[in-house]
């Protein structure tokens, strides 16, 4: 997982130099590996003395070339990003040691004159491609004062300021979004030890989830709310949790901003929907790389709120609870969730979902795409305005217009815009999407009219049982077709 965690063991801190709060920045985790020769400790030293800010163009380019030539990367055999290296300075997405970089002049022309011929990348973004390459060149040791990259790169660079490129690709609107049927392959999934993430990792990256795939939490104003908070209330007994978001809800600006309380809700997905407590024991059952000894969860992993109450017993005093704990490796320190949070949550909930065997490695879901992941959930499940405003905040406008066209409003008067503190009411939509899973309560939340019970009995009493349910869910039902047998005639002679 990159970036989703602190590195225990990196560059020693100086006396007297206060550390900054947060995980260790891929730069700073780098380590020499043993026999390290002089070209490896020269670039120890010198990639010491560049800013985070340059490791991200290097990695940044390299995601590129994946995904404007894709093709050409595979036939030119490149590693792909994630790769290498975790202890490599950039967390194992890019190559970080000569010994790992397979990058040559002839494939670096290659692959420039293809990102070039593909017009899907910006001439800002041919550039972080090009200055990718020439960390390549750096890490070979062919850098010096009169050459800075690959000798064919000048030369390929002239077809791409001859052909152009796209005036503006830049755009905030998500491409890749997990649909309900990902999503439900995903939170019905549970850990076992063939997985990329250790268990602890995967307990905080299955919440982290389910608050922007299933909440609609934007990714950075929402989640960094959810980090700094520190209230939490708790009802084991009613099967429920909140986190309040500190500051209160975002996008608000003038007097408004800070003064709309709002929370992230979530419901017990045990079976039957009867919350299984956590044996207090749990934690103790976990080797230094954070997984279970004996291979199997020690509670029911698939439920959000016994995963919060699990993590929460490292911490101990309440006030020390967080949404998102960073996870500590290491054989000192190693198999518990430590005092800071992870890096960028979206990353984490990301490589979660791929880690479920959920979406392409190679052209992951948007970071940006929450709020569509929940508008998609909403209307496949044909839930109302009103019970989805529970989990967006958005006045109708907003959200029909932007994320939910044909949305139903059940109320059409409907401008409340405070969050309802009845669970009830708060968690309608969520049960929702706990039983499309098939996860938690199996009653359907739904009230119905006489002659809505009437036609739901008959509906079982003929053997439509799925089919009922699935229209209690707000789910187009699937009714079987029956095919009739015709025999056939068979014709004499005359």
């Amino acid at each position: 997982m990159s970036g989703s965690s602190a590195h225990i063991g990196g560059a020693p801190q100086k006396r007297g130099e206060k550390r900054k709060r947060g995980p260790t920045s891929f730069r700073k985790s780098k380590k020499l590996f043993r026999k390290a020769g002089f070209e490896s400790r020269l670039r120890y030293e010198l990639d010491g003395g560049k800013s985070d800010k340059a490791g991200e163009g290097y990695r940044y380019g390299y995601r590129l070339m994946w995904v404007a030539a894709a093709e050409k990367m595979k036939q030119l055999k490149m590693p792909k990003v994630g790769s290498f290296d975790e202890n490599n300075g950039h967390g194992g997405v890019i190559w970080g040691w000569k010994r790992e970089c397979t990058m040559s002049d002839n494939k670096a022309k290659q692959i420039l004159l293809a990102c070039a011929q593909s017009k899907k990348l910006s001439l800002p973004q041919m550039q972080m491609v090009r200055r990718s390459m020439a960390y390549a060149w750096q890490l070979l040791g062919k850098d010096s004062e009169d050459k800075d990259n690959f000798p064919s790169i000048k030369r390929v660079w002239r077809v791409v300021k001859q052909q152009g490129c796209p005036q503006s690709l830049t755009t905030t609107l998500p491409t890749i979004i997990p649909t309900p049927d990902q999503l439900k392959k995903a939170f019905n999934s549970t850990w076992n030890p063939t997985r990329k993430l250790s268990f602890l990792e995967s307990v905080v990256g299955r919440r982290a989830a389910a608050d922007i795939f299933l909440a609609g939490s934007r990714s950075k104003e929402d989640v960094d709310r959810l980090k700094k908070s520190r209230v939490h209330q708790v009802n084991f007994a009613a099967g429920w949790m909140r986190t309040q978001f500190k500051g209160g809800r975002a996008k608000l600006i003038g007097q408004k901003k800070g003064g709309r309380d709002w929370w992230m809700w979530n419901v017990c997905w045990c079976p039957g929907g009867k919350h299984q407590r956590v044996n207090p024991r749990a934690p103790f059952c976990l080797d230094a790389k954070g997984n279970p000894r004996t291979g199997k969860a020690p509670f029911e992993e698939r439920c959000i709120l016994a995963g919060f109450e699990f993590s929460s017993m490292f911490a101990g005093d309440k006030s020390k609870w967080r949404r998102y704990p960073n996870v500590l490796k290491g054989k000192r320190n190693g198999g518990r969730y430590g005092n800071s949070n992870v890096g960028p949550v979206v990353e984490l909930a990301i490589e979660w979902l791929l880690d479920q065997g959920v979406g392409d490695r190679d052209q992951p879901f948007s970071s940006n795409s929450g709020r569509k992941a929940l508008a998609g959930m909403l209307t496949f499940l044909n839930v109302i305005f009103e019970e989805g405003f529970e989990m967006h905040a958005d006045l109708p406008s907003t959200w029909i217009d932007h994320y939910q066209p044909g949305c139903i409003q059940a109320n059409a008067n409907f401008r409340r815009r405070k969050q309802s503190t009845d669970p009830g009411v708060a968690t309608r939509a969520l049960r929702r999407f706990g039983q499309f899973f098939g996860l938690g309560a199996t009653a359907p939340v739904r009230q119905l009219s006489l002659l809505e019970r009437q036609n739901d009995m008959l509906l079982r009493h003929h053997g439509y049982r799925q089919q009922a349910n699935q229209l209690l869910l707000g789910m187009n039902p699937t009714v079987p077709v029956k095919k009739e047998k015709k025999e056939e005639e068979k014709m004499g002679d005359p």
